[in-house]
């Protein structure tokens, strides 16, 4: 079975009606301002940001990207350009078909080596075990809380460390 998650907008539907429920029904009372996650596939964070929108168009929704990616260029500046990305996870070469970028409010960029440093510091000083993607979503959301000090953050970790360890000098 080849379930082709950059493909198949079952991706993004599933979390529009599975995940977008169970985060808002976790946050709804807690006063947050953002959602923060890589765009990846695009799947998990766009089904979600689909069904917030319809519940609470003031929640912002953050896409977390790689450095030269086309996702995130195509989401600013509506081109493609070079790809060139190393986290696994992110830099998609193209937008996929699962994407529906018009619900995100914004995408951010962050380099191969802030995610990893980021992820590493997450595991070594908050026991929080995280892949670089998510590494990357986590260091977003901590410019965005420096940033707006009155703002309240989910991050979303959706991936694990262990695919990664031989990736990454130091793990």
């Amino acid at each position: 079975v080849f379930l082709n998650q950059y493909e198949r907008p079952l991706n993004r539907l599933v979390h529009y009606g599975w995940t977008g429920p169970e985060l808002y029904k976790q946050i709804r009372k807690e006063g947050v301002t953002h959602i923060v996650g890589a765009v990846s596939t695009c799947g998990l964070l766009t089904g979600v940001a689909e069904y917030i929108k319809e519940v609470d168009s003031h929640i912002k929704i953050v896409g977390v990207d790689g450095e030269n990616s086309n996702v995130h260029r195509t989401f600013h500046e509506k081109k493609l350009g070079e790809y060139d990305v190393g986290i696994e996870g992110l830099g998609q070469w193209r937008v996929t078909e699962t994407a529906n970028l018009a619900v995100l409010d914004d995408i951010k960029t962050v380099s191969d080596s802030i995610a990893v440093s980021r992820a590493k510091h997450e595991a070594e000083d908050n026991g929080l075990l995280m892949g670089l993607s998510s590494g990357a979503a986590m260091e977003i959301a901590q410019q965005i809380s420096q940033d707006k000090n009155d703002s309240r953050i989910v991050s979303i970790i959706h991936d694990g460390p262990e695919q990664y360890f031989h990736e990454v000098d130091g793990w």
